[in-house]
C-alpha cells in the first residue's frame, strides 16, 4: 500500500489532470497541469484504486480462494468513485493497473523468484 500511494502522489504531481468535481461539474474545467499539480489537479492516478489493486493482487496471489470476493470488493471501489465524480474513468482504470502491477512485483520481490532472463 504505500509504494502504490507514494506511486500515485508522484504521478499525480507529473499529470496535474483536473478533477471530475468540482473543477469540471460546476466549472467545465479538464485540463492538465503538466508537473504542477496540485490542490484540484491533482486526478490521474486514482489513490483509491491503486491500493485496492494492490491489495487484491497480493490476495488474488496468496490466498486464492479469496479471489471472487477481492474482484468484487475492487471493482465495486473504483466504480464507486468514478459515479460519485471523485475521479474519471481513466483515473481509475489507472489506478488500477498501477496498484496490480506494483502488488504483483511486491509478491515477486517477497518471494525471490528469478526473471526470466536470469534463467
Amino acid at each position: 500500500m504505500v509504494w502504490a500511494l507514494s506511486a500515485t502522489v508522484v504521478l499525480k504531481r507529473t499529470f496535474g489532470l483536473s478533477g471530475a468535481d468540482p473543477n469540471y461539474v460546476q466549472n467545465r474545467i479538464y485540463e492538465f497541469h503538466w508537473l504542477h499539480g496540485g490542490h484540484g489537479y491533482d486526478s490521474f492516478p486514482s489513490g483509491t484504486a491503486a491500493i485496492a489493486g494492490s491489495i487484491v493482487v497480493i490476495f488474488w496471489m496468496l490466498v486464492p480462494r479469496l479471489r471472487a470476493t477481492g474482484v468484487l470488493v475492487f471493482l465495486l471501489l473504483i466504480s464507486s468513485v468514478v459515479v460519485t465524480n471523485g475521479h474519471w474513468v481513466s483515473d481509475a482504470v489507472g489506478g488500477g493497473f498501477l496498484g496490480t502491477f506494483i502488488g504483483w512485483m511486491t509478491v515477486r520481490l517477497l518471494r525471490n523468484e528469478p526473471s526470466a532472463d536470469a534463467l
